[in-house]
């Protein structure tokens, strides 16, 4: 079962993507030649493999040490059209043709021949297109030693070796499952981040809502606005403007608060009346230990 799908790529781009795997594979360490559209004699690429290549194999027609020869030739079918059934007994009339011309019309110098192809093949003992596909081969082994047909899953692998070929070509071998799929991860990321967020958020709402006056031998858990007395505070002259001009505006803006009356004198005004109500976008509270700054302000968070 191969990887990827090659179902959508169109025959050019499925040509084009077979070269540049074998730009990758075999331009180091011997002649490549590649082919471009028009008259290539049934090849796509050629390679001339020196006997000193790290990977070198005598052909089993030589005597001795010789370059070897490579031909690569694609060939694509259109699986949606053809079926994946017809499409595989296209492949093996396409080889049967394609060696008989490398050797009888052209007489190409070959002592490897490649077909790469979209067509999965099937491995079923005999009868399945691998089986066959080794029969035909034999016949021409005499001819052309080496015969290999590199299928769908065969690509699948080579692409997964070459990550520059696999990423210049995602987005058209991926099938939908594996789209589907990726997209769900990506999805399931942000889900976990907001999850993440939300419990972090919940883990801090809870936190600041009790007194946390276990030390002090009270009960645990101890809701902060039941023990909650609030503070009053003396406001700066130098903000007294200021200050009467924010609440003012805050009560002709929130028509809820109109209940809320001003102090009558701003050396003694209630905490929460300036945190809650001044659109100051800072309070500074100063005041000594246990005067209950800390205990303040998780409350106004809370609120």
């Amino acid at each position: 079962m191969s990887k990827y799908s090659f179902a959508r790529i169109q025959p050019t781009q499925f040509e084009s993507m077979a070269q540049a795997l074998l730009e990758k594979t075999y331009r180091i360490g011997g002649n490549l030649i590649q082919f471009g559209a028009g008259q290539d004699g049934g090849r796509e690429a050629t390679w001339s493999q020196s006997p000193s290549h790290p990977q070198y194999s005598r052909p089993t027609n030589q005597k001795a040490d010789v370059t070897k020869e490579w031909v690569f030739q694609v060939k694509y079918h259109d699986l949606d059209q053809r079926g994946w059934s017809t499409a595989r007994d296209a492949i093996l009339s396409d080889l049967e043709k394609e060696l008989d011309k490398i050797v009888n019309k052209y007489a190409v110098p070959c002592d490897a021949y490649v077909m790469i192809t979209n067509v999965p093949f099937t491995g079923a003992r005999n009868v399945g297109t691998r089986d066959q596909v080794t029969a035909l081969a034999d016949r021409w082994r005499r001819h052309i030693p080496e015969i290999y047909i590199w299928d769908a899953a065969d690509l699948s692998r080579i692409l997964d070796a070459n990550a520059d070929v696999r990423t210049a070509y995602i987005d058209t071998i991926l099938p939908g499952d594996m789209i589907k799929a990726i997209y769900n991860q990506a999805t399931s990321s942000q889900d976990r981040k907001q999850s993440a967020l939300r419990a972090y958020l919940k883990f801090v709402t809870d936190r600041e809502s009790s007194a946390r006056a276990e030390e002090a031998g009270d009960e645990p858990d101890l809701p902060l606005s039941g023990v909650f007395i609030d503070l009053t505070l003396r406001i700066q002259d130098s903000s007294d403007r200021l200050l009467t001009k924010s609440l003012s505006r805050n009560r002709r803006a929130k028509p809820s608060t109109d209940t809320v009356l001003l102090p009558e004198s701003w050396t003694s005004v209630r905490a929460s009346f300036a945190l809650f109500f001044a659109d100051h976008p800072h309070i500074l509270l100063l005041g000594g230990p246990g005067l209950g700054k800390s205990t303040l302000t998780p409350l106004c968070q809370e609120s």
